[in-house]
């Protein structure tokens, strides 16, 4: 016990039993007999169980009891002492907020016992509470470490950045095609705020579904910056990623909202681009396909835009005049 007992009784003769009797059972003790004294002595020196009178002549031992809590929440127990054996001692406790109730004249035993048992719980409360300080550290540190977004289902770009990087090197190396997608759900900042924190999180479950079932097992479906889906593509061309695109785009359209919001429509904009040459940058891709999303939006959503510049693929037909290559996908 590093701040032992505080007695607070304003009765020196009851303090210097008690005190004397848990000194006896090896319990260090200190005694105060006025609240104010109390509160300075605990400011400076913190005890680990409290024994106070039922009546004090400076405050109410309630005023002290919320003193400890407030300041030493659930460490330093509060042990409300009665000298009037016809009290309700129940009712007594229950108007200080007590952890317990003890009368003068207490055998030494159930003294003792019961001092135990509440320093114990103290105990047992601090330890309690350093677990799930620790818990949630590592609840935070295991989910940022964690492949998988936990709101979403999606993988973190973080976790894949050096597969990806892999892909990069091999397409660079050896001419193979690879195309990325980007999409995002249109007005997603106000679907949000109609939706409770389970809808959402039913929503990015639903919209993963429908964007890893239209892609193969060799493609990588991330989740990117700013609530956008990052989708690489390794082995396909651009012609291939714009019929994929087109597909994800109109699964999304298909989606159900909440019963309670029968009215509002999922929607998404997707923006391709794709390469197939030894100078194949991811950066320049990333960029052609924000250039394309900021495109989609201008556009209304619920489209598909295709990227292209001189290093994009080769096999994808030039867009006709207008720009316009589908009913919803549309050349930038």
């Amino acid at each position: 016990m590093a701040g032992g007992i505080l007695i607070i009784d304003a009765e020196s003769e009851r303090a210097d039993e008690v005190a004397r009797r848990l000194r006896d059972m090896h319990f260090p003790t200190a005694v105060c007999a006025i609240g104010l004294l109390a509160v300075q002595r605990l400011e400076s020196q913190p005890a680990d169980l409290v024994i106070c009178a039922e009546h004090l002549p400076d405050r109410d031992p309630r005023e002290i009891a919320e003193y400890v809590r407030e300041f030493f929440p659930g460490h330093v127990p509060f042990l409300l002492l009665l000298d009037d054996a016809t009290v309700d001692a129940e009712g007594a406790r229950r108007r200080v907020e007590a952890d317990a109730v003890v009368r003068r004249g207490t055998r030494d035993e159930e003294l003792s016992g019961l001092c135990r048992l509440l320093l114990e719980r103290s105990a047992l409360q601090v330890r309690l509470e350093h677990m799930q300080e620790e818990n949630t550290a590592l609840r935070r540190a295991s989910a940022a470490n964690s492949v998988l977004d936990p709101e979403t289902g999606f993988y973190r770009f973080a976790a894949f950045r050096h597969v990806i990087a892999m892909e990069i090197k091999k397409a660079r190396r050896y001419g193979y095609p690879l195309s990325i997608l980007l999409l995002r759900l249109d007005r997603s900042e106000e679907i949000a705020g109609w939706l409770a924190p389970e809808q959402r999180r039913q929503v990015f479950a639903g919209l993963q579904r429908e964007v890893t079932s239209a892609i193969r097992d060799i493609d990588i479906a991330l989740l990117f910056a700013n609530e956008k889906i990052l989708v690489v593509m390794p082995h396909t061309a651009l012609a291939g990623a714009i019929t994929v695109a087109d597909r994800i785009r109109t699964r999304i359209a298909a989606l159900r909202p909440p019963a309670s919001l029968a009215q509002l429509a999922f929607t998404a904009s997707v923006s391709v681009a794709g390469a197939s040459t030894n100078q194949l940058s991811f950066g320049r891709l990333i960029q052609d396909t924000n250039r394309g999303l900021r495109e989609a939006e201008a556009r209304g959503g619920d489209v598909v835009v295709v990227c292209r510049d001189t290093l994009a693929a080769p096999d994808a037909a030039p867009p006709p005049d207008g720009g316009q290559l589908g009913p919803r996908t549309f050349f930038v």
